[in-house]
């Protein structure tokens, strides 16, 4: 089957109770997509959850390429992804009676909750968050399925009712959801699927889907920590997310901030990361201090405001990474690396140069002393300082693993140099 002439049916890769999702190919751009279709008599639209995708670019949230109509049943182009449900993989431990692997199921969570970040800030909900609508692809975790997505700000109607009985949040059973917090629905139903994923069954579960949803409202929020060996912040910030009051809940953001505090306190040792931000303007300082939090929330971050301060703290101790503005009156930055540098006083610390126009000439030579990294001021400061953050928590993580296993040897992390700029 050809549809609209370009789409070449090959085979059906699933199908659910609104839809089916083909495997075709674009014979105009020569390449391997997803076709999905709801079912004729399905009242959600296809084009409602095409659009509610499209402005998202996430690596967890699947692209739209295009909508298309064929016998009068709209579907939509996306792009193919080879994986399978995480339900399955957990379905299969459960059947095993295998104990699941907490770091890497931690691992799999903070990626979706990364992708429900990107939701949430896209102003959606994405109203039916369950291990069935998590793809484990190469390299990725993908959410899936966003057919009962919510717009917020906008009145739910009877849309509100929808969705899974063992995941469905207090107020989605009531139908009593509040304008501006659908995001809210999605947090209790992560802190659901957590809880399954780890303890191998949900927190609440029986037979008929009227129980389910009286437990949903009413019975206690069980403690992962009674059934399962993990750390208790783990365990209270799931009880936190599955809170029957929907304003207990953290946002995703925060959840996401926690959740990687606690991957990463699991796999330093507890040992938090010593952060020194150097910066004479005090609002780059915090920026820069912010962008650092997310990329690595279990760090300890210090602001001074001059090299002379910096030099008195770094003599005191050494950070473990160091941020410093180049263009700073009196002892600039690049004079205050390089006698740190000269004096052996950073020797186990990555320096991060930032600048809004530094000669390239001075960016070079920086690199080329061993700076770890340079950043250009504008829009992406915070953004580039939270990847670089990011990169060296999980860097320091490994080489924390490697130092504790027998006859290793570890290493001191470094980051990623960018030369942009």
């Amino acid at each position: 089957m050809l549809l609209q002439g370009v789409y070449e049916i090959r085979g059906v890769l699933g199908e659910g109770a609104m839809g089916q999702v083909f495997e075709a190919h674009d014979t105009l751009l020569e390449r391997r997509v997803a076709i999905k279709a709801h079912w004729p008599d399905t009242l959600l639209s296809i084009r409602h959850e095409a659009r509610a995708l499209a402005p998202i670019r996430h690596p967890s949230i699947v692209t739209v390429h295009a909508l298309g109509k064929h016998d009068g049943v709209e579907f939509t182009v996306m792009e193919y992804v080879a994986g399978s449900p995480w339900s399955q993989h957990l379905e299969r431990m459960r059947e095993a009676g295998e104990p699941a692997p907490v770091l890497e199921t931690l691992d799999i969570l903070e990626r979706i909750a990364d992708g429900l970040e990107a939701v949430h800030g896209a102003g959606l909900a994405h109203g039916d968050v369950k291990p069935a609508n998590v793809l484990l692809a190469p390299n990725r975790v993908m959410l899936t399925d966003l057919g009962l997505v919510r717009v917020e700000g906008r009145p739910l109607g009877l849309r509100a009712v929808a969705g899974t009985p063992t995941y469905l949040a207090p107020e989605v059973v009531s139908g009593d959801i509040a304008v501006g917090s659908a995001h809210l629905v999605d947090v209790y139903a992560f802190g659901v699927m957590a809880y399954e994923a780890l303890a191998g069954r949900p927190p609440y579960e029986a037979e008929h889907a009227v129980i389910l949803f009286s437990m949903h409202l009413e019975d206690p929020i069980p403690k992962l920590a009674d059934t399962v060996d993990v750390p208790e912040r783990l365990s209270q910030l799931l009880a936190s997310a599955m809170a029957k009051e929907p304003h207990d809940r953290p946002t995703m953001t925060a959840l996401l901030w926690q959740l990687r505090g606690i991957i990463e306190s699991m796999t330093a040792g507890d040992q938090p990361l010593d952060v020194l931000v150097v910066d004479d303007d005090a609002d780059i300082a915090r920026l820069l201090a912010v962008g650092v939090k997310e990329g690595c929330p279990a760090a300890i971050v210090e602001i001074v405001g001059s090299g002379a301060a910096a030099l008195e703290r770094v003599r005191r101790r050494e950070p473990a990474l160091m941020v410093i503005d180049l263009m700073m009156p009196g002892m600039t930055g690049f004079e205050l690396f390089t006698y740190l540098r000269g004096a052996g006083l950073v020797d186990n610390c990555n320096v991060v140069a930032v600048s809004a126009a530094a000669p390239n000439d001075d960016v070079s030579l920086l690199l080329d002393l061993g700076v770890a990294a340079f950043i250009q001021k504008g829009a992406n400061t915070r953004k580039e300082i939270r990847e670089i953050a990011r990169a060296y928590a999980a860097e320091r993580s490994a080489s924390a693993q490697v130092s504790r296993a027998p006859a290793s040897s570890s290493r001191r992390p470094s980051v990623k140099r960018n030369t942009g700029g």
